[in-house]
């Protein structure tokens, strides 16, 4: 309650119609405010508090997903590549500032550390959803009130999408064409390239799929983009610090019911020199 009144508070500050549309907020306030069934501040509230909720999720586990997914599979290989991606870019885009997302839509290995960590470690199983009435579904009779819930880990490990679904591999969301950042040699010799583009709509939802797909996710993966740009910079590696991890060493994430990680989780960094 706290929380949604604070954010009631800043969404009012923007109910004069002369502040630019520009103005942090102001977009989604006029696209709200007024909007039949949006009508009352408590509704508002808990909409906005949804959405800064949603984002912090989705942007949060997966930037602290993909770090430790690369702890533990050896990482240097998709520094060296984001690094060398990120450089060919700046050549590339030299009239593009980074604060333009044109620069950032440029990288697609970066984007594949991203997409493969949401492979492995997808943030949440499925939603249910409930019909009212009884239907059919791929030759099967589903009784009305029955839960019908689309799992992404189950497509996620199967190897006629992904083959050695196991693997942390970058390079399948890569198209078959010369990539920024990887080098010919490997490039030819990589099996996995472009395979995971092969894959029909649907094949792949971390974020649910169709109507109710959650809009975090392109936000996650853009500011996953400029969070690995970020350390693959100014750090040579890093490791976790111990806390916030279970008995087998692993993340001992908070289930609320998506994932994410706890507070005390810790990794160490060492600088680049």
């Amino acid at each position: 309650d706290d929380l949604k009144e604070i954010m009631l508070h800043r969404f009012h500050k923007l109910d004069d119609p002369n502040l630019p549309i520009g103005t942090p907020g102001k977009w989604y306030h006029d696209q709200v405010y007024g909007r039949k069934n949006f009508d009352d501040d408590d509704r508002i509230g808990t909409g906005i508090v949804l959405f800064v909720w949603g984002a912090y999720i989705e942007c949060a586990s997966l930037m602290i997903d993909s770090v430790a997914m690369m702890v533990e599979h050896e990482f240097q290989d998709s520094l060296i590549n984001i690094r060398e991606e990120l450089d060919e870019t700046r050549k590339a885009t030299a009239n593009i500032p980074t604060s333009d997302y044109t620069f950032w839509s440029q990288m697609p290995y970066t984007l594949g550390v991203l997409r493969e960590t949401l492979r492995l470690e997808p943030p949440g199983a499925g939603v249910p959803r409930f019909s009212h009435e009884d239907f059919a579904l791929a030759g099967y009779r589903i009784p009305s009130g029955v839960g019908v819930m689309m799992e992404p880990r189950i497509g996620n490990n199967d190897p006629s999408l992904y083959p050695y679904p196991e693997k942390f591999e970058p390079m399948r969301w890569a198209p078959k064409e010369k990539q920024q950042g990887v080098s010919a040699s490997e490039e030819s010799q990589c099996p996995f390239r472009g395979t995971a583009l092969k894959n029909g709509p649907g094949s792949w939802f971390p974020g649910g799929f169709g109507a109710h797909k959650c809009p975090g996710v392109p936000l996650a993966e853009l500011v996953g983009k400029m969070f690995l740009v970020k350390l693959a910079t100014r750090f040579d590696s890093w490791e976790f610090s111990g806390q916030g991890l279970d008995n087998d060493g692993k993340i001992k994430y908070v289930l609320i019911p998506v994932k994410i990680p706890p507070d005390n989780f810790g990794l160490v960094f060492r600088a680049k020199e």
